[in-house]
């Protein structure tokens, strides 16, 4: 049977309350939780890894010093790096990585 779309009724959506909207929300926003699912997987680490080191943060891989130029998080796990001798890293892992002091 088809259905006339310019008399067809309107169906109702269900009427949540304020509060009751809160609570869902709460319940999926719960941040313990989350810092919780972040630690136990090892990403927390990773992640803080990578922030660590922001665009213009000095940086040594072993006897290399430089600057770095592009951090791909948090989409990806890996920075860039223009040594003091002019070169480029390329993509390296920020875990190699140690702040220039």
């Amino acid at each position: 049977a088809e259905v006339d779309q310019d008399t067809a009724e309107p169906s109702e959506a269900p009427v949540v309350s304020d509060a009751d909207a809160d609570a869902m929300m709460d319940e999926l926003l719960d941040e313990d939780a989350l810092v919780d699912a972040l630690h136990s997987s090892g990403a927390a680490e990773e992640l803080s890894s990578i922030i660590n080191f922001p665009v213009g943060t000095r940086v040594c891989k072993g006897a290399q010093k430089g600057e770095v130029y592009w951090n791909g998080a948090p989409t990806h796990h890996f920075v860039k790096v223009t040594w003091d001798t002019g070169e480029d890293s390329g993509l390296v892992d920020p875990d190699e990585l140690e702040l220039d002091e």
